[in-house]
C-alpha cells in the first residue's frame, strides 16, 4: 500500500491501517475463526483453468478481470460500489437473500455516513432519495419476480436481469457518479464506483485468489500462496474480494446477531469508499473509526471483527494457578472471544466500558493523585492488571510498548477508544445539537483536502477555535482532554 506520512496514519497511538487502497493482497483479518490445522498445497494454476471453463471462457486465452466478471457474474449497483457475486451461486435462495440484504446494508450505510459529510442539504436530498428509491427495489419480497431473476444463473447487469425500469437504473447510476467522485466531502474524483466481488463460501474465495493470478501473472508470487486461503479479503488489481463466510466456512452471523455479515461487508465498504475519497489524507485510523461508528448508527450496533483483538474465537487451552485445585494447577476452558468491551455490541458507543475502565484506573492510581487519563485494562488471565494513561491520541502517544498478555485487552480498548472520542466529536465537541455535527463535517472537509501533516493540525485548531487534538500532558484545552473529562462524568 501506499507510504502514509506517521502523523496521518496515527490518530490512536498506533499504526493502524486494515484497509489498503492497493497492493496485490494483504491478509486484513481472519475473522473468528479457530486456529486451523495447516493448509496443503493448493494448485491454483489448475484451479483457475476450471473455474473460468465453468463460466464459459477458453482458459487457454488471456481474460480480463472485466471480461470474466461480465462473463460469470451479477452486477448490482449500491452507491459508491459495485456489488458483484457469482451467477452460479444466486440459483441458492440463501446466498440471494444475503446479497440483497448487504446492498441493503451498504446503501443505508453511505446513507448515514451522508449525515456525517460537509455536504449542503439540496444536494444531499436527491443521494438520499435515490439510496431510498435502491433499498425499496432491492427489498421485494420472495417469490417476487426479483428474487426469481436471481435464481436463474443469468451473468450480467443485476438491475437488467431483475426487470427494473430505465429511470431506476439511470438513479441507480447518477447515485454511483456523485458517491464515486466524492461529492459528500466536495471532491470531484474522476473514477467510476468501487468494484467489490463477494464470495459466499470458501470455495469461491479460493478461485478467486486463483483467478487473480490468471488475470495477472505478475500477482501470482504474492496471492498463490498456502497463506492465502485463510484470508478473508484481498485485491484482485483494483477490486476488493471479500469472503461472506470465516475462513473455517461457519457464518459470521450468529443467532441473537443475525445482520454480523452485512454489517462486516458494509464497514469494509465505507472505509473503502472513505480511503478513496481522502486518497490517503485522512488517518487510516480515524477511517476505521468512523465507519464502525456510522454503521453503528445505521444499525443500532457493531460487532464485526476487523479490528481489536483478532486472535479468535478460542485459543489454545491456558493454565493457571487455581486457588482449591490440585497443586500441579489445571486446564482451563478456551477463553471466549466475547470481552467486556464488546458486552453493548457498540450501542452505547462504547461509553459504559470506558467509564467503567477509567474509573478503575483512577482509583489505582490514586497515591499518584488520580485523573482522568487512567485506565485499567486486563491481561489474558483476567486476573493480572495493570494501568495505561494517556495520551491516547495522537503523534504524542506513539512509541506505548505494550506487553504481550496485555495486548488483547489494549486492542479491544483502542477500539472503544477509538469510537467513543468520535462520538463524543460528533455529538459535543462543538456544543449541542447540529453544531457539533456541523464542525465534524468541516475537520472531514479539511482533512482530507490538509496536504501535509503539519497543514491537518492546523485543521483541528481551526475547527475547534484553538483546541488542538492532543497534547504530551493533556492540557485542559486539548480536545483529547475535553473528551476525558466529558467521560468522567457519563454513568
Amino acid at each position: 500500500m501506499p507510504a502514509l506520512n506517521l502523523p496521518s496514519a496515527l490518530f490512536l497511538g498506533i499504526a493502524f491501517a486494515p484497509f489498503p487502497s492497493s497492493g496485490l493482497a494483504l491478509e486484513v483479518s481472519r475473522g473468528e475463526s479457530p486456529a486451523l490445522a495447516p493448509v496443503s498445497s493448493e494448485d491454483f494454476s489448475a484451479r483457475a483453468k476450471r473455474a473460468v471453463e465453468r463460466i464459459g471462457l477458453d482458459p487457454d486465452q488471456d481474460s480480463d478481470l472485466e471480461t470474466l466478471l461480465a462473463t460469470g457474474w451479477v452486477r448490482l449497483p449500491a452507491g459508491g460500489v459495485d456489488l458483484y457475486v457469482s451467477a452460479r451461486s444466486l440459483k441458492k435462495d440463501g446466498t440471494r437473500e444475503m446479497f440483497l440484504n448487504i446492498a441493503d446494508g451498504v446503501l443505508e450505510s453511505q446513507n448515514a455516513l451522508l449525515e456525517w459529510c460537509p455536504i449542503d442539504g439540496k444536494l444531499a436530498k436527491p443521494l438520499h432519495k435515490q439510496i431510498a428509491a435502491l433499498q425499496k427495489a432491492y427489498g421485494k419480497p420472495k417469490g417476487t419476480p426479483l428474487r426469481r431473476a436471481m435464481g436463474e444463473g443469468q451473468a450480467g447487469e443485476g438491475m437488467q436481469l431483475l426487470g427494473f425500469k430505465d429511470a431506476l437504473v439511470d438513479e441507480a447510476k447518477s447515485l454511483g457518479i456523485a458517491l464515486g467522485k466524492g461529492l459528500p466531502l466536495g471532491l470531484e474524483l474522476e473514477s467510476d464506483p468501487l468494484v467489490v466481488i463477494l464470495a459466499p463460501d470458501r470455495e469461491e474465495f479460493i478461485d478467486m485468489l486463483a483467478l487473480s493470478g490468471h488475470v495477472d501473472p505478475t500477482a501470482q508470487p504474492y496471492v498463490w500462496l498456502d497463506e492465502a486461503t485463510r484470508w478473508s479479503h484481498f485485491f484482485i488489481q483494483e477490486a476488493r474480494v471479500y469472503s461472506l463466510v470465516h475462513v473455517d466456512g461457519t457464518s459470521m452471523d450468529k443467532e441473537d446477531r443475525p445482520n454480523l455479515t452485512r454489517q462486516q461487508i458494509s464497514q469494509l465498504v465505507l472505509s473503502s469508499l472513505l480511503e478513496h475519497w481522502s486518497g490517503g489524507h485522512l488517518p487510516v485510523a480515524m477511517i476505521a473509526g468512523i465507519a464502525l461508528e456510522v454503521i453503528v448508527e445505521a444499525e443500532g450496533e457493531c460487532d464485526t471483527r476487523l479490528d481489536g483483538d483478532m486472535r479468535g474465537r478460542t485459543t489454545e487451552a491456558w493454565e493457571m494457578f487455581v486457588p482449591g485445585g490440585l497443586s500441579e494447577g489445571g486446564i482451563l476452558p478456551a477463553m471466549p472471544a466475547f470481552t467486556r468491551w464488546r458486552e453493548f455490541a457498540g450501542k452505547d458507543h462504547f461509553v459504559v466500558t470506558l467509564r467503567i475502565a477509567q474509573t478503575d484506573g483512577a482509583d489505582d492510581m490514586k497515591r499518584k493523585g488520580g485523573g482522568d487519563q487512567h485506565f485499567r485494562l486486563y491481561a489474558d488471565d483476567e486476573v493480572h492488571s495493570q494501568v495505561f494513561s494517556g495520551p491516547f491520541l495522537g503523534s504524542t502517544s506513539v512509541g506505548r510498548d505494550i506487553p504481550d498478555r496485555f495486548r488483547g485487552d489494549w486492542l479491544e480498548f483502542v477500539r472503544a477508544y477509538r469510537s467513543g472520542f468520535l462520538y463524543w466529536l460528533r455529538t459535543e465537541a462543538a456544543g449541542k445539537g447540529r453544531k457539533s455535527g456541523e464542525a465534524f463535517g468541516e475537520l472531514l472537509g479539511g482533512l482530507v483536502s490538509a496536504p501535509t501533516p503539519e497543514a491537518q493540525e492546523a485543521v483541528w485548531a481551526t475547527i475547534y477555535k484553538g483546541s488542538e487534538l492532543s497534547s504530551p500532558d493533556l492540557e485542559r484545552g486539548c480536545l483529547e482532554q475535553r473528551f476525558l473529562s466529558w467521560l468522567r462524568r457519563q454513568r
